[in-house]
């Protein structure tokens, strides 16, 4: 059989193999192979090395090899023959230097080669960022100071206009962020979203490198409020501190003119809102939002609302359509806090300014416990809103179900009117037969409501619902005149 012959390529693969410097110049002749470098360095041929970049072959591959194994001799032996450590050809945009620096593990005597054989410290490479912002591991903070030394731009940007800083700040390492702030790192330098190096670290949980840009002054007022959501948000009061501390603004509002103290009381950051009560330049208790809610209005638990409570907030303070920190308390189902605002001296049967109490607010919500509560503290359960519904009215805007039937019989037995008649003529059993609700029917009808009673319209109960099980056995009723019913 005759033997396959070899290409020139594999040829010269076979004299570097060989370690046969006669052969690779003579099979150089034939063309050259870019991956010769790589074989050369990998094998440690330091003389055929030597020779294929002096020849012209393209020595980036056979540099990008010798960085990713940390092999220092072979990366002296193709700078010292005039390797050069930059991309030179259209289009290429991979340097060895950041190749190094992706491989984290990279030697800093490398580094230092190759920033002394001329290698950009700013070249914007294809992770589309400097090699600066690539460099932030735990272990590379001598790189940084070799590549500051070198003329790197502590505040060159990558695509998505991330600076080194910015990258550190991520990776929470607060030596790598003095060394870069110690060089002229503007910590003020904004993302192309808005970031600065403060968000990021706080946006990446680094309570640490917060701490320590706060302490270098290096987080611009209009940063701040980015942080202050995001400490509430984690109910961290120890980087509140330090932001309030730093200069923070407390009286600082966010969307709708929320106050931080609303915000924290909101979002259930106990810690926070305990130390925001305790800053000296501070009387939030009753600063309220743009839309007149304070804090107590807000606050999502029990213990918010005693720390509000012992700050002096208070309970009489309505919002701009009147709620009080009662009517959030009953639109949160939340027994617990509606006892204790009672308690505080809350008004019990305070209006909005579209007349709905806080019982009406719960009842129309289908909050059975919030109700039950509200009338155990004295609600009035026959007082009637700007539409003349009564609680009971309201409860019949839920949709069917138990839920509906145990809000009924929880306000006829705290003497809810049955009879009452809303502005339409219609009363809850009317309302409830529209509604299809057999089981609240059940209850009213148990307890006397009125199946002859017709709406504005005319029409009864039965007649709204011919099929309802509760109603078509009775008697089918002779209707009151339409002016008598009302």
């Amino acid at each position: 059989m005759t033997a396959l012959a070899l290409t020139p390529n594999t040829r010269l693969q076979e004299a570097i193999r060989s370690n046969d410097l006669a052969a690779v110049q003579l099979e150089l002749q034939n063309g050259f192979d870019h991956a010769a470098t790589i074989l050369a360095v990998r094998l440690q041929r330091s003389a055929i090395a030597q020779y294929l970049v002096k020849a012209g072959v393209d020595p980036m591959p056979g540099l990008i090899a010798a960085v990713s194994t940390n092999d220092k001799q072979m990366l002296e032996v193709l700078l010292a023959a005039g390797a050069n450590p930059n991309p030179t050809e259209t289009g290429q945009s991979r340097a060895v230097l950041e190749v190094g620096l992706i491989h984290a593990h990279v030697a800093l005597e490398c580094v230092q080669l190759l920033l002394a054989a001329g290698a950009n410290p700013n070249h914007w490479s294809a992770m589309r960022r400097p090699p600066l912002a690539i460099s932030t591991g735990p272990d590379m903070v001598d790189i940084t100071r070799a590549m500051l030394a070198a003329g790197a731009d502590p505040n060159r940007t990558g695509s998505n206009g991330w600076s080194a800083l910015m990258h550190a700040a991520q990776s929470g390492n607060v030596a790598q962020a003095g060394v870069l702030l110690d060089a002229g790192a503007d910590p003020h330098i904004r993302a192309d979203d808005g970031s600065s190096c403060l968000h990021i670290a706080v946006q990446s949980g680094h309570v640490g490198m917060v701490r320590f840009l706060l302490s270098r002054q290096a987080a611009a007022v209009d940063a701040q409020a980015f942080a202050l959501r995001r400490v509430i948000d984690a109910d961290d009061a120890i980087t509140l501190g330090n932001l309030l501390r730093a200069g923070a603004d407390p009286s600082t509002r966010f969307g709708r003119q929320e106050t931080l103290l609303g915000r924290a009381a909101m979002a259930g950051a106990t810690k926070v809102v305990e130390l925001l009560l305790k800053h000296p330049s501070q009387d939030l208790a009753d600063t309220k939002s743009m839309l007149g809610r304070t804090a107590l209005m807000f606050a999502a638990n029990t213990d918010l609302t005693w720390l509000l409570l012992q700050a002096g907030a208070s309970v009489h303070t309505a919002d701009a359509r009147g709620w009080t920190a009662l009517a959030y308390a009953a639109a949160s189902n939340d027994s617990e806090r509606i006892s204790m605002l009672i308690e505080a001296g809350a008004e019990v049967n305070s209006a909005a300014l579209d007349g709905k109490t806080a019982l009406m607010i719960a009842a129309s919500r289908g909050f059975a416990a919030a109700v039950s509560t509200l009338c155990h503290v004295g609600a009035r359960v026959d007082l009637c809103d700007n539409s003349g519904d009564t609680a009971l009215l309201a409860a019949t805007s839920n949709r069917p179900g138990a839920t509906v039937a145990v809000l009924v019989q929880l306000l006829i037995d705290a003497g809810a009117n049955i009879h009452a008649v809303a502005a339409d003529g219609a009363t809850a059993l009317i309302r409830q037969a529209i509604r299809r609700d057999n089981e609240s029917i059940q209850v009213l009808l148990k307890a006397g409501a009125a199946a002859t009673h017709a709406d504005r319209t005319g029409r009864t109960a039965l007649e709204y619902w011919p099929s309802c099980p509760s109603l078509k056995f009775l008697t089918a009723p002779v209707k009151p005149a339409l002016a008598s019913s009302l």
